[in-house]
């Protein structure tokens, strides 16, 4: 872990190792100082080392509130960082599954399809966010949402929901496989 005194270096992401490249695990703590936009991950990887990233959460606030729920409810998440260990890139998974790939390179969803939400993915400044749906038969299916869209807010939080709870979703997308509306529930 590193020790040494932020003050000197305010580029030094304290907490851990700085996270550099794609690592998979547990956030096992936040780390919230006096900067006021940008907050410290910790993450434990599956071997056991502790890895800190560093996130603008007011230039990302989505990746905020799925590390945030992340934290919470003890879900397994893979963080990409920079050189600077700054946060570029999340996947997170249901409580039950391995951890996640921030791969989205699944059949693209362009009609209507019922499963259960197996990742969400967040990386790439100014993407879309991807969600993937595991239908019942094992085919796994990908669909976006701009943050910039109407009803984007909403039906992110159903996502998130859903993928937290296990809860099964319809989802309908169009031709660009954006998501034009999501039911939750049975």
């Amino acid at each position: 872990m590193i020790n040494a005194d932020s003050s000197t270096n305010p580029h030094l992401v304290r907490g851990g190792i700085p996270l550099r490249g794609v690592r998979g695990g547990f956030l096992t703590r936040i780390i919230d100082s006096n900067d006021l936009e940008n907050v410290n991950f910790v993450l434990r990887s599956e071997e056991g080392a502790l890895y800190c990233g560093q996130l603008n959460v007011v230039a990302h606030e989505n990746r905020n509130d799925l590390l945030m729920m992340a934290l919470d409810y003890g879900l397994p998440i893979a963080l990409s960082g920079d050189d600077s260990g700054n946060i570029t890139g999340i996947a997170i998974a249901p409580s039950n599954s391995a951890v996640p790939s921030l791969s989205s390179a699944f059949l693209k969803l362009q009609d209507s399809r019922m499963g259960i939400v197996v990742r969400i993915v967040d990386k790439d400044q100014g993407a879309a966010i991807h969600y993937v749906i595991q239908t019942n038969d094992g085919s796994r299916y990908c669909a976006q949402m701009w943050p910039n869209r109407d009803h984007y807010d909403n039906r992110n939080s159903l996502f998130m929901m859903a993928l937290r709870m296990n809860i099964p979703v319809t989802i309908t997308a169009g031709g660009n496989h954006e998501v034009t509306a999501i039911a939750i529930g049975s």
